[in-house]
């Protein structure tokens, strides 16, 4: 209900809305559609704000939009259906993301120590054709816009935090993820007993 109230609001009536992530997503796929040119979204705050759940909201809200009205109606009755399929794949990413790149920090317990670049790829289909750049610009209805790809991007990646953390924070997550998940032969060839027994 939340998105449908923000689906085609135009920039002045959806200032009569609460402020949502929503919001940044339906300007930025209006841009799209409208221009034809490229959209970015920044989510940014300290530890904890919430960076990794506005993401996921905004693929959320861009896989509703690009979707036929009957798979719309679907994800209305029954969110937890897994009928976005290209969000779900990049979403399903995040666990192995943050086993490698996450951290305890004193800020909070799953804290992203890396940057992401997430790009999705979305197209408009006329009669299951892809349109001309011309066409697509020409035709500002977004019924036929689907996501037909995207590509997850990592760097800047807290590579010092393997060997040296401060007081109270942790090793990333996969360190304490192989000590407790790995057979014991395997263990022993690495050279790993248990976490406690390491510094870090």
């Amino acid at each position: 209900d939340v998105i449908q109230q923000y689906r085609g609001a135009t920039r002045h009536s959806v200032s009569k809305l609460q402020p949502h992530v929503y919001q940044v997503s339906e300007a930025a796929f209006h841009g799209l559609m409208y221009s034809g040119q490229n959209q970015s979204m920044i989510v940014c705050g300290e530890s904890g704000s919430g960076k990794t759940e506005s993401a996921k909201l905004l693929m959320r809200h861009l896989a509703f939009t690009t979707q036929d009205e009957m798979t719309k109606q679907s994800i209305l009755e029954d969110e937890s259906k897994n009928t976005l399929v290209i969000e779900q794949q990049v979403l399903a990413a995040n666990p192995i993301l943050e086993s490698f790149g996450n951290a305890k920090t004193n800020m909070n317990n799953n804290s992203s120590r890396y940057g992401k670049f997430t790009k999705l790829l979305l197209s408009r289909m006329v009669d299951g054709k892809d349109m001309s750049p011309s066409d697509q610009i020409a035709s500002i209805s977004a019924d036929s816009a689907r996501i037909v790809g995207a590509f997850i991007e990592t760097y800047l990646l807290e590579k010092s935090r393997v060997v040296r953390q401060i007081k109270s924070e942790r090793n990333f997550h996969i360190f304490y993820q192989m000590c407790a998940g790995l057979p014991s032969e395997k263990l022993a060839g690495y050279k790993i007993s248990a976490a406690a027994e390491f510094r870090y």
